[in-house]
C-alpha cells in the first residue's frame, strides 16, 4: 500500500491510497477462505465448498468483504503512522476492488486545528463580588409559595381586568372556522397584565365575564414564535371560563417544614441564603470566564472544522426547540426563520470548544473514568434517576466520548481561568435574574396543575434528555 496526504484546507485532509494488484488478490483469497470456513451447501461438508463455487455463488458478498477488510486494515496502518486528531467521520470514495487490479481510493476527514495559543497567563478579568441579597431570598420564598398556591374560584361575576388570574379556552381559526393547532389551548391558566402574552391577545380576554366568549380578528406580532402566524391577522376565539385567585400558604414555620422539611422559617431562609451565595458565585465565575474566553478568542485565528460546527448546530437547535415548545407547537417554518442565528451561535461555540480543547491538549489534561462518574452522579441526583441507569444509557448510545470532550473543554476553561488575574468588582444593579435556588426541594418539571388549569410552561422531558450535550463552560 502507498498513500499520499493532501491538505484541502487547514483542517480538512484527503488521503489517496493505492493498493497493488498482489494485495487485492490476497484480500479476495482471504475473504473466500472466510466464507468457506462457515459456508454449508448441499453436497458439500461445511468448509469444503470449492473456492471457485464460492466466488460464483457469492461474488458480490466476497468482494464487499475483501474491500471492507482491506480498507480497514489500511486505515489502521495509516493512523498508526500519523498523529491525526480526527473530529469528523471519515468519508470513503473508492467503490469495490477488482481482483488482480490495482485499487485506488480516497479518504477525506477533518482534524483539530493547529494554532499558537495567545498568552493567557496573568490576563486581567473582572468578576463581580458575591453579596447576600435579601430581596432575592424574599423572591425565592414567594416563588415557592406560589408553586404551592391553591386556586380558588372568585365569587364574583364581573369582567376580567389586569391583575386577574383566569382560566380560559382559546384558538386561532382557519377560514372554515376550525381551530389551528399552532395556537390553541383549553383550561389555560393565565394572569393578565404580567406581560407574558402580547397585549392584543390580552385585550380579547379583558372585559369578558365568566362564561362569556368572544371571536375577533387578532394580529400576531412580527416576532411571534410561530412564523406561520407571525404578522398575520387571524380570527381568534376566546372563552373565559373562570376568574380565580391564588391563595398562597402562610410564610411561617409550618410552610418551611412542608416545603423543605426545615425546622423553622429562619432555617429555611438560612439555607436559601447559602444556596443563593453558591449559585451567585458560580454565575459570576461563569460570566467572568466567558469574558475571558471572548477576549482570548479575539486573538486566536484558526479554521474551525465544519464537523464541529454541525455538532454545535444540532445542540443549538435542540435548545431553541425546547424553549419554543413552551409556547406551543413548533413549526418547521419557525425554526427555518432563525436558522441564520442558529448557525452563527454554533460557529461561536465550535470555535470556543476547539480553543479550549487545544488548551487542554497542550497542558496534557485528561478526563478520567472518575471525572465522568462524578459528573453522571451529579446529573443523576439532579434528575432523580439512578446513576447506573444513566450511565448505561450513555454507554448504550455511545455518548461517553462526547461527554469526555465536554469535560475536557471544561478543564481547559478552568486552566485558563486559574491563570488569570481576577479583579473583584461590586455587583451590577439587579437585573431580575437573582432569584435564589430553592433549597430543600427539587423544583417540579413544570408548574402544578390547579383545578384542571394548565400552565404556560410545558413539563420537561424526562431524562435521559440529560444525555444531550450539556456544557458547563462558556463554550456552550
Amino acid at each position: 500500500m502507498q498513500y499520499a496526504i493532501e491538505d484541502l484546507n487547514p483542517v480538512k485532509k484527503k488521503i489517496t491510497v493505492t493498493v497493488p494488484a498482489a494485495e487485492t488478490g490476497k484480500a479476495v483469497d482471504e475473504a473466500v477462505s472466510s466464507f468457506r470456513s462457515s459456508l454449508k451447501l448441499d453436497g458439500f461438508r461445511r468448509g469444503k465448498v470449492p473456492a471457485d463455487l464460492v466466488m460464483k455463488r457469492f461474488n458480490r458478498e466476497v468482494i464487499q468483504q475483501a474491500t471492507d477488510r482491506l480498507v480497514q486494515g489500511n486505515i489502521r496502518e495509516i493512523m498508526e503512522n500519523n498523529a491525526f486528531d480526527i473530529v469528523s467521520r471519515m468519508d470513503y470514495d473508492g467503490g469495490l476492488l477488482e481482483r488482480g487490479s490495482d485499487f485506488t481510493y480516497n479518504l477525506v476527514f477533518e482534524v483539530m486545528p493547529e494554532f499558537d495559543l495567545p498568552h493567557y497567563e496573568d490576563l486581567e478579568i473582572e468578576q463581580e463580588e458575591v453579596v447576600a441579597d435579601e430581596s432575592a431570598i424574599d423572591a425565592a420564598l414567594l416563588n415557592m409559595r406560589q408553586r404551592r398556591a391553591r386556586i380558588s374560584p372568585l365569587q364574583e361575576d364581573r369582567p376580567a381586568k389586569d391583575g386577574d388570574t383566569v382560566i380560559l379556552d382559546f384558538a386561532a381559526l382557519d377560514d372554515a372556522g376550525a381551530a389551528l393547532a399552532d395556537f390553541k389551548a383549553e383550561n389555560f391558566l393565565h394572569t393578565l397584565g404580567e406581560g407574558i402574552d402580547f397585549p392584543d391577545f390580552e385585550n380579547l380576554v379583558k372585559g369578558l365575564a365568566p362564561g362569556e366568549e368572544k371571536e375577533e380578528p387578532l394580529t400576531f406580532p412580527e416576532n411571534f414564535v410561530n412564523s406561520g402566524l407571525a404578522g398575520r391577522t387571524v380570527r381568534t376565539r376566546v372563552k373565559l371560563k373562570k376568574l380565580v385567585e391564588k391563595i398562597l400558604p402562610a410564610e411561617d414555620d409550618a410552610f418551611a417544614k412542608e416545603a423543605g422539611n426545615f425546622e423553622s422559617l429562619a432555617k429555611m431562609r438560612e439555607s436559601l441564603r447559602e444556596a443563593f451565595l453558591r449559585g451567585r458565585e458560580d454565575t459570576n465565575k461563569a460570566k467572568a470566564q466567558k469574558r475571558l474566553l471572548d477576549k482570548l478568542l479575539e486573538q486566536a485565528e484558526f479554521t474551525v472544522p465544519e464537523a464541529m460546527i454541525e455538532s454545535q448546530t444540532a445542540a443549538v437547535r435542540r435548545e431553541l426547540f425546547n424553549v419554543l415548545k413552551e409556547y406551543g407547537p413548533v413549526s418547521n417554518d419557525a425554526l427555518k426563520a432563525v436558522e441564520g442565528d442558529v448557525r452563527r451561535e454554533a460557529e461561536k461555540r465550535a470555535k470556543a470548544r476547539a480553543f479550549l480543547l487545544t488548551v487542554a491538549k497542550k497542558q496534557g489534561l485528561t478526563v478520567s473514568r472518575q471525572d465522568i462518574d462524578v459528573y453522571l452522579h451529579r446529573l443523576a441526583r439532579g434528575s432523580g434517576q439512578e446513576f447506573k441507569t444513566l450511565r448505561e444509557y450513555y454507554v448504550r448510545n455511545n455518548l461517553l466520548s462526547g461527554l469526555e470532550e465536554v469535560l475536557l473543554a471544561d478543564k481547559g476553561m478552568e486552566e485558563v481561568y486559574s491563570k488569570a488575574r481576577i479583579v473583584l468588582v461590586p455587583p451590577a444593579p439587579a437585573d431580575g435574574d437573582c432569584a435564589a435556588p430553592e433549597a430543600g426541594e427539587t423544583a417540579p418539571a413544570g408548574t402544578d396543575d390547579h383545578d384542571g388549569a394548565q400552565s404556560r410552561t410545558a413539563p420537561d422531558e424526562a431524562l435521559p434528555a440529560a444525555a444531550e450535550e450539556t456544557d458547563a463552560n462558556p463554550a456552550s
